[in-house]
């Protein structure tokens, strides 16, 4: 199986890296976090701007055993990011 990346929501996205521990995900998340927040973003014809992102990265296994507990912990991870001041990763 290869890694999918989804949209979930209005502004938040799902990626699946399976058979991946947390240390690599977080290093392929903080890859992905970089990339975004320097590459800029056309808004009009002569105008760009700078976004950000943030991650919240759980683990099937050891952060929770189904489906709906991993969404749950990803979910407060990611809200963890956002109270800390934004464009960061939490770990569940």
């Amino acid at each position: 199986m290869s890694d999918i990346g989804v949209r979930y929501g209005g502004e938040e996205f799902i990626i699946v890296l399976p058979n991946t521990d947390k240390v690599t995900a977080f290093e392929v998340t903080e890859r992905i976090r970089t990339t975004v927040e320097s590459t800029p973003v056309a808004i009009g014809r002569d105008k760009r701007m700078f976004v950000t992102a943030s991650f919240g990265v759980a683990t099937y296994g050891i952060d929770a055993n189904s489906f709906d507990a991993l969404l749950a912990k990803t979910d407060n991870a990611l809200y963890d990011a956002k109270k800390a001041g934004k464009n960061r990763i939490c770990l569940a």
